[in-house]
């Protein structure tokens, strides 16, 4: 048994991070690239910043981390590339990340193999080492190729496929603990990332969600018989958290696999930007302590939250 499967297999709750892209950007570096924070992981600063954000969440209660690999995909590296002057091949990307962050490996031999283009196995590797440094259970994680909280789908599902697996057999060949498909928001998202995953690594599944519905419309009944041929963990996750209740109601109702939430911290996301107050750690915490007495087995944060927010929901689910 794995070790992620054996640990759910505790009745106890799991404590997960919280928020990576949000707190590194909230710590200086620039996201506003095609790799967002994954950005962090091609300098030495960067990647200060990124251990330390693992570390802040280990000490502040979280035994299971989720890697900076949201945004590794061969597209994303690709686009980021054609952003930068005087880089117009696969292995700049690769050779700019050894020469700022001192990273010895040369991948850039690699650079025809899948999984090897754009150093993306290098960078995997680096993400999930970083998180594995704290002691803590490791899962990669990956986003929607489609556009961030849509409610229409740009990409069939097949596109979903394609764009994805590169960066999940980098993933698989880095063996963190489990993986994470994140921010899947519509029917092609769902039936993309079914048709890629296997059993060689635990799988969790995020669904972005809004009136008890994944954000798209389509019901969560219908986002559980998507991976029906499946053993994955379901989680309600980068929803805000005062509305996380009804659809982790209806999840919970939907289906026996492990649930989990990881949610945002209340801001709304429009046109392009976070609007609204963000809750603080105590109010968070609060929300997390009535997510596990629904059943939720796995309670961390996404966007907005901090190990601060972290730190609460630990306290207040131990004393519970």
């Amino acid at each position: 048994m794995s070790a992620f499967r054996a640990r759910l297999a505790d009745p106890a709750p799991v404590i997960l991070d919280g928020a990576m892209g949000s707190a590194i950007e909230a710590a200086g570096v620039d996201v506003h690239n095609p790799l967002w924070g994954s950005a962090a992981l091609l300098t030495a600063e960067g990647r200060a910043i990124n251990d330390l954000l693992h570390a802040d969440y280990h000490a502040a209660g979280a035994e299971l981390l989720i890697a900076n690999t949201h945004n590794l995909s061969h597209q994303h590296c690709a686009e980021y590339l054609a952003a930068q002057p005087g880089e117009d091949t696969p292995e700049a990307l690769l050779g700019r990340g050894q020469a700022r962050s001192g990273w010895s490996e040369d991948c850039a031999k690699s650079s025809g193999v899948a999984g090897g283009r754009y150093g993306l196995d290098r960078l995997v590797a680096a993400a999930i080492e970083s998180a594995r440094e704290t002691g803590a259970l490791v899962a990669g994680c990956l986003a929607s190729p489609d556009r961030p909280y849509t409610r229409r789908a740009s990409l069939t599902a097949a596109e979903v496929t394609a764009r994805l697996r590169g960066a999940f057999e980098a993933l698989v060949r880095a063996a963190p603990d489990a993986i994470f498909f994140e921010m899947l928001t519509t029917a092609a998202d769902l039936e993309g990332v079914a048709a890629l995953i296997d059993d060689r690594v635990p799988v969790g599944v995020g669904l972005v969600c809004a009136d008890g519905a994944l954000r798209s419309g389509v019901p969560i009944e219908d986002a559980v018989s998507a991976f029906a041929d499946h053993r994955v963990t379901f989680f309600v996750q980068c929803t805000p958290y005062d509305e996380v209740d009804a659809a982790l109601e209806r999840l919970l109702a939907a289906t026996d696999a492990p649930v989990g939430v990881y949610a945002n911290d209340g801001r709304r996301f429009v046109d392009g930007a976070w609007e609204g107050e963000g809750a603080g750690p105590e109010a968070y915490a609060a929300a997390a302590a009535r997510w596990v007495e629904m059943g939720a087995r796995i309670v961390g944060g996404c966007c907005g939250t901090t190990p601060q927010h972290i730190a609460a929901l630990r306290e207040r689910i131990t004393r519970r």
